[in-house]
């Protein structure tokens, strides 16, 4: 989330419902439990494969900031997704920010390396989801050709970010 009901995702995984209409639906785990909610479309990019959705809030959250710096290469990242083979309980990775681009190529500048202990076979699943750095949110995770991750920054979503306060 990096509005009050807004989440931010790769367009990729919301692909069936900007072309068929097909609902979204979102899950959260709050405090009371988990959480189900239908959600829309605010805005897309094609070129940045960014997604807002919005939903109505039914429970409270704390964000977590966006800051519009690159991260340090070097930096620990964490993120949290739902990988094949763990749909229903997801997975934790970390890992260490490689490579910081001056610029998006193929959608990318931010290249990561994931933690041995946290590694899957596939990474299909991570795709949207977070990359935090020292409490905050620097990127957003995209699975790559050949089954390896890499993220694009805050910085490089600013614009399309400040177009709807964010």
């Amino acid at each position: 989330m990096v509005a009050s009901g807004i989440v931010l995702t790769a367009r990729h995984c919301v692909l069936p419902s900007l072309e068929q209409s097909k609902p979204i639906t979102l899950r959260f785990n709050a405090e009371t439990g988990d959480v189900t909610l239908t959600a829309q479309i605010l805005d897309h990019s094609q070129d940045l494969d960014a997604c807002l959705l919005k939903f109505e809030p039914t429970f409270e959250t704390t964000l977590i900031p966006l800051p519009g710096e690159a991260p340090r290469e070097g930096s620990e990242w964490r993120t949290f997704g739902f990988p094949s083979g763990k749909s229903d309980l997801g997975h934790r990775l970390t890992g260490r920010i490689d490579h910081v681009l001056p610029a998006p190529k193929a959608r990318i500048d931010i290249d990561v390396t994931v933690d041995a202990e946290t590694m899957v076979a596939n990474y299909r699943g991570f795709s949207g989801g977070p990359v935090v750095v020292d409490g905050a949110i620097v990127g957003m995770l995209r699975y790559r050709f050949g089954g390896s991750l890499g993220a694009i920054s805050v910085r490089a979503l600013l614009e399309f970010l400040e177009t709807h306060q964010i």
